[in-house]
Parts: structure tokens; sequence; C-alpha cells
């Protein structure tokens, strides 16, 4: 404690600069002791649901919610066995091939990216990296580099996962563009694209910086990129069930894509003001009840349920490796996320760069996005 207020461990302990969280701003205040107090073993009790565990009901429903995870594989493993026959009846799409120039550009870009991070001074981002210290931190585990460019190095380089999908998505785009085709969902794989590259950009962006100004352009991007393939496998199913070919409702699931996101991005405007100054993180919501942990916890597991009424409206199983590396990498990554301080605040070991929960999000789900996509196109018409 530093003038009676809690304080970020690492920035108080480690660089002197405690965080007042009364006041959501960053002070120059100094510890009266140069004795730092340790973090405590992690445990559920000390954890931000802990004063929601009042009995036993309430651990019961936590731990069901959280075996739910393991659910979803659970249930594909068992399904595909009963099927297999589906594979020689209708047997998968090639993978969509990767595009010449790829893989240069992606090396150009990771050069591009460590080029920046070492050659640029702190203060290139113009002084809203100090502002928005203490709201990176009460969301975030990784501690702040404040004499480097890019101050959270292992949230910053996991977007390497989103950049490069997302660099293969608009070169495939531009390729189909050039050929003028007539693949399906042509013109939405080229907005999810656009969409990735942004939002990968968004994110190199707020973890190399914690300006606050980028962080609801990266939360508003990211739900998009989240909303893409229910769309993408629902209406593939859509048009099974109704007996159209993809092609017929390629242009429809694009506008649709279109117009959630635009409602998406506008969410996030209207939220923007409240990012500079803090974020409804697990121990700051006092409304805050079991149930709607236990469902948080527990929705990865219905993330994969369009894809699956799409491989049984078709009776094709499509890319079976892509399905099973989605289908568990999620679950995964999303399970590290829910340790991060935002949400549980369960794990944190601010100084290592391999032990973040973010990171491991990042490319837990840069995994499934790239193994989705390949399984979407497996089971699709052309």
């Amino acid at each position: 404690m530093a003038g009676g207020c809690p304080l970020e461990l690492q920035e108080a302990c480690a660089l002197r600069r405690p965080c007042n969280w009364d006041n959501i701003s960053c002070v120059a205040e100094l510890l009266p002791t140069r004795v730092c107090p340790t973090r405590a073993p992690p445990s559920l009790r000390s954890s931000a649901v802990g004063r929601l565990l009042t009995d036993r009901f309430a651990a019961f429903l936590l731990a069901s919610a959280a075996a739910c995870l393991l659910l979803s594989p659970l249930i594909v493993m068992a399904w595909r066995r009963a099927t297999r026959h589906w594979d020689a009846a209708r047997p998968p799409r090639k993978r969509p091939p990767l595009p010449p120039l790829c893989a240069p550009l992606a090396v150009a870009c990771a050069a591009s990216l460590a080029a920046f991070s070492s050659l640029a001074p702190h203060d290139v981002w113009g002084g809203c990296e100090e502002r928005g210290v203490c709201v990176y931190h009460s969301m975030f585990c990784e501690y702040t580099r404040h004499a480097a460019a890019v101050r959270h190095p292992a949230n910053f380089w996991s977007n390497l996962v989103y950049l490069g999908h997302a660099l293969f998505l608009c070169l495939q785009a531009a390729a189909d563009l050039r050929a003028r085709t007539a693949r399906s969902f042509a013109l939405l794989d080229g907005i999810f694209g656009a969409v990735s590259l942004s939002h990968s950009l968004a994110s190199f962006a707020w973890h190399g910086s914690n300006c606050t100004e980028v962080h609801f352009v990266d939360v508003a991007l990211m739900d998009c990129v989240i909303c893409f393939f229910p769309l993408r496998f629902g209406a593939m199913a859509l048009a099974s069930l109704l007996r159209r070919a993809d092609r017929d409702v390629s242009a429809a699931a694009a506008a649709a894509y279109c117009a959630v996101c635009a409602a998406l991005v506008r969410k996030a405007l209207r939220l923007a003001p409240l990012y500079h100054f803090a974020f409804p993180t697990g121990r700051a919501r006092s409304d805050l009840t079991i149930e709607e942990v236990a469902a948080i916890v527990a929705l990865p597991a219905l993330y994969p349920l369009p894809s699956w009424f799409a491989v049984g409206a078709r009776r094709r199983w499509g890319s079976v490796g892509a399905m099973y590396l989605a289908t568990f990498a999620l679950p995964l990554g999303f399970a590290a996320q829910l340790s991060e301080r935002w949400a549980v605040d369960l794990f944190c070991e601010p100084g290592s760069l391999w032990l973040q929960p973010t990171a491991a999000l990042h490319v837990a789900t840069g995994v499934t996005i790239a193994a989705a996509y390949v399984h979407v196109r497996s089971i699709q018409d052309d």
C-alpha cells in the first residue's frame, strides 16, 4: 500500500511507479519500503470469483461449466467415430493453396515489426502510452517495459499468428479478384481477410502501446472476427437445409457479415469513452453472479455448434485434422484467457515471456481461426 491505495505489484515494486486505483491513474509515488509483497499461489478463493463461492452449489456450477470446455472435443470424437462412412461418400475438398507471396510478405512484416521494436524510441506513441498503464494492468498480467517501444512483448508478438492468417486471406482475395472467380463465399472471405488484418494491426498497437485510444478498435474488430465462423458455417447449413447451392446464399452472407460488423463497431464507439478510464473486470463488477461466471466459462463449448450443423446437414466431415485442431485449440486458449486479470484473475507471472494468459489466447485462437478456415473450405460445394 502507498498513499492508502492498492498497488499494481509490478509498477510499484519493479519500477517504483504504483497505480492509484481510486483515481485510475498512475502516480509517481515511491514505496515506503524496498520489501515488496509476494504473490499468493493461484487459488479460486483468492481469485475474482472467490467471493462468489459461497456454497457447494456454486462450486459445483463453476466446476460443471469448466468441464463443459472438454465436452465439445469429446462429442465430436464420438460423433465422428459413429459416422466414418461419410468420408467415403463425400471426401473433403482440397486445402486452399498458399498464395506465392504469402510467406515472403509475412517474413517482411515480421522483420518490419522487429525493426520497429528495436529502433523506435520508447515515446513513439506520443504520450498516450503513459496514460493507459493502469487501465491495461487492470486487465492484463504482463508488466510494462516503459523504456521500450513495444511495452508488452509477449502479448505483442503473439499477434503474429493473426497477421499470418490475415495476409493469407487478403492475398487469396486478391487472387480471386484477378481471376474473377465464381467460388462460393469468395466475397465474404475477402471481407473477413480485411477485418482480420485490421484486427491484427489494432491488437499489435494496443498491446504494444497500451494506448486506450486503440482499445475500442481492438475490441470491436475482435468481436467481428469471433462472429465470422458461426455466420460462415451457419450460411452453409442453411443452404443445405434449403437444398440450394452455396453460391445462392454467398452474397446474403457477405451482406449480413457487414451489417453485424457495423453494429459491433457502433457499439464499441459508444463504449469507447469508458475504456479510457476502466474496464468491467471480474474484480470491478459488484453485480457479478456465479451463474453469469458459469455461462461465460462454458460459452466456448457452444461456439462449434454452427460447424456441427453444417457437417450434419451435408453429411461431410471435410478435413478431420483441421476440425479436431480447431475444436481442441479454442477451449485451451479460452481457459488460459480466463485466468487473466480481466476475468478470474487466477494466474499471473508479470515478467514471463512464455506464461502470459493473453499471449496463449492469441496463439490458440490464431490456430483455431486457421484450422476452422481450412475445415470450412473442405466442406463447401466448390
